[in-house]
């Protein structure tokens, strides 16, 4: 028999480069309208029931009226970070005082819409028992052929066997639709203390993907996702191009 499922810990991490958005949409990026709603809440919209959602926002914005509105609607903490952090990873670890070493959590990029069967995500995880899971997507998707944005997913089966950052996709990849499952926050925790020790054996970029290597290598089971569909809302193009 399965576990009870509990609702989850997920960080919506919403730091970042976000000028080329208000020069194009002057607000916020991750307010921008989304399916008429701000771009958060289109993102935590669809997994709501499963969820304890947590905003990691920048202090500069803390406190604007609209990113309040939408944690009250989606009962969501928010928690303040530096305007500019060091990396996501640093960012994530803001999240420290609200969330037990035992707890699993699920990591959501802001602006990766994703559609799947959060049930059955959560089974998949229960059932393989793994230590992490990467959600990926491997349908055609026109703007993403010849991108160096995405992380590639190397796979057999279900198993991960590599994570490569900001390359272009090969015939044997998948791609990174932007969410990071780990066992529990203790791994993260040490996984990321590794990471920031050790930056150039694991990928010179301090990304949560790249996180994965550092437990496959440690002979941690990481697991793959396939997620039904996937939109990168990264840029103002990405943007335009969905709500047109």
């Amino acid at each position: 028999m399965l576990p009870k499922k509990n609702m989850i810990k997920t960080l919506f991490p919403m730091a970042g480069n976000v000028e080329e958005f208000i020069n194009e949409f002057d607000k916020n990026k991750f307010i921008i309208r989304i399916d008429g709603m701000p771009m958060i809440e289109k993102i935590t919209f669809d997994y709501i029931e499963y969820i304890e959602p947590i905003y990691l926002i920048p202090e500069n914005e803390v406190k604007a009226r609209i990113f309040n509105q939408v944690a009250v609607r989606n009962k969501a903490t928010i928690v303040s970070i530096s305007s500019k952090t060091e990396s996501v990873l640093h960012t994530l670890l803001c999240a420290d005082e609200l969330i037990n070493d035992s707890d699993e959590v699920l990591i959501i990029h802001p602006d990766s819409l994703m559609e799947f069967n959060f049930s059955d995500f959560l089974d998949s995880a229960y059932e393989s028992d793994a230590d992490g899971i990467l959600l990926s997507y491997d349908g055609f998707n026109p703007c993403d052929i010849e991108s160096e944005n995405f992380a590639r997913i190397t796979i057999d089966g279900n198993n991960v066997l590599n994570v490569i950052e900001k390359s272009a996709l090969t015939a044997s990849q998948c791609t990174s639709a932007g969410g990071y499952y780990f066992k529990s926050w203790s791994l993260f925790k040490e996984t990321v203390k590794y990471q920031l020790k050790y930056p150039a054996l694991f990928g010179q970029h301090l990304y949560v993907s790249l996180l994965y290597n550092i437990l496959i290598n440690q002979g941690k089971k990481v697991k793959n996702y396939f997620v039904d569909r996937f939109i990168s809302l990264g840029s103002p193009y990405n943007i335009n191009e969905y709500n047109h």
